[in-house]
């Protein structure tokens, strides 16, 4: 018991009834009870601060991972915008490779680096159609009269499908992500056919 009281063992023993020390009990048992109350009330508080160090190491980590993801959905955007090269770098892209001058591995660079903004995509049905060609023919035989190289003279075969500017540049999109995967050997002859059969 602590001396603050003046409760001592001594007192205990020459008290001669319980009368007599119980203000002293009763005053000791209230100071426990303080101090316990004392006790508690800072171990709940080291508690909050602990919660709230974790919530904010949480906080830090998740911080990240947020930026991260917004600058993921900005590269995928970008790397949509990559694959959308012009028409004209396309075709100068195709020519060169149906004509051998470039291996299929240089593909897909030549078709980033291109840095042609023209914007023009109203012969986007010749290349499909040339494509096809170029796939039926064979490289040898194709290589004799390659259309790529010569687009303004080559003439539809049928009539145009009157695309409207937007389907021309989904059309484009779709056929250089193929030319792409092509290059890599990703497709087969099957899934180039299905490509090209769904275009429009």
């Amino acid at each position: 018991m602590s001396e603050s009281s003046g409760l001592s063992v001594n007192d205990i023993m020459d008290a001669e009834s319980v009368a007599d020390i119980a203000p002293a009990v009763v005053e000791e048992t209230a100071e426990v009870a303080e101090v316990a109350e004392v006790a508690e009330v800072a171990e709940v508080a080291e508690v909050a601060e602990a919660v709230e160090q974790v919530a904010n190491d949480i906080r830090n980590i998740l911080a990240p991972v947020g930026s991260e993801a917004v600058n993921a959905n900005e590269s995928s955007v970008s790397s949509e915008n990559d694959n959308a090269c012009s028409l004209k770098t396309l075709v100068d892209v195709l020519g060169k490779w149906s004509g051998r001058e470039i291996r299929r591995i240089q593909v897909e660079d030549l078709l980033k680096e291109g840095t042609d903004a023209d914007e023009n995509v109203d012969d986007i049905e010749k290349v499909v159609e040339i494509l096809q060609l170029w796939i039926q023919e064979g490289p040898s035989t194709f290589s004799e009269h390659n259309h790529f190289k010569n687009l303004d003279e080559y003439t539809l075969s049928g009539e145009s499908r009157n695309l409207s500017e937007e389907k021309k540049k989904h059309v484009l999109k779709t056929v250089t992500e193929l030319v792409v995967n092509v290059s890599h050997r990703r497709e087969t002859n099957e899934e180039i056919q299905n490509v090209i059969d769904t275009l429009y």
